[in-house]
């Protein structure tokens, strides 16, 4: 009898409470952030980083020094482009290396 008083819910909601209840919703999300770098800094940027998303840091590789000096000058707009684009807030700070 249980069964009739049950609430239907879509797969797509189920996985998604149980990515929330596990706490992988948010590593999925700074996945995302590593996904949308390119399409934030472009091709030749791209080209020239590595990067890695953890507790909400971003850590960013670079092979170029011109790079990483234009990414630091540019840190908190990367830091709002990223969580616009993944609409909220994943990176709360940008490391340079």
């Amino acid at each position: 009898m249980g069964i009739r008083n049950a609430k239907v819910r879509h797969i797509g909601e189920l996985i998604g409470d149980m990515f929330e209840d596990s706490g992988l919703e948010s590593k999925n999300s700074e996945l995302d952030v590593c996904d949308l770098w390119r399409s934030v800094v472009g091709d030749m940027v791209n080209a020239r980083t590595a990067v890695s998303c953890s507790d909400g840091v971003l850590y960013v590789k670079c092979s170029s020094s011109v790079v990483a000096k234009q990414l630091s000058m540019e840190r908190e707009g990367l830091l709002h482009a990223l969580n616009s684009k993944v609409g909220r807030l994943i990176v709360r700070r940008v490391v340079i290396r």
